[in-house]
């Protein structure tokens, strides 16, 4: 029973890690945005600013969606 346990418990501390660091990815890229929205309000010349802002919502959404299924795959 103990080499069950061990391994349920490198599985938990893995995924543990997996989940900071998939939430650390998350935090980079809304951090991104919010720089990249100062510097579109301030700046005259905003065409490549309006690019990645639209790339980086895209990924905030994505990981919105996929906390959702994540919450939703720990509550089950």
């Amino acid at each position: 029973m103990d080499y069950f346990h061990t391994k349920q418990d490198i599985l938990k501390n893995s995924l543990n890690k997996l989940a900071m660091a998939y939430f650390c990815l998350f935090l980079m890229a809304v951090v991104t945005a919010g720089v990249s929205m100062m510097f579109y309000a301030c700046l005259k010349r905003q065409g490549y600013l309006i690019t990645l802002m639209h790339v980086l919502w895209n990924i905030i959404r994505f990981f919105i969606f996929s906390f959702f299924l994540y919450g939703t795959a720990y509550g089950i």
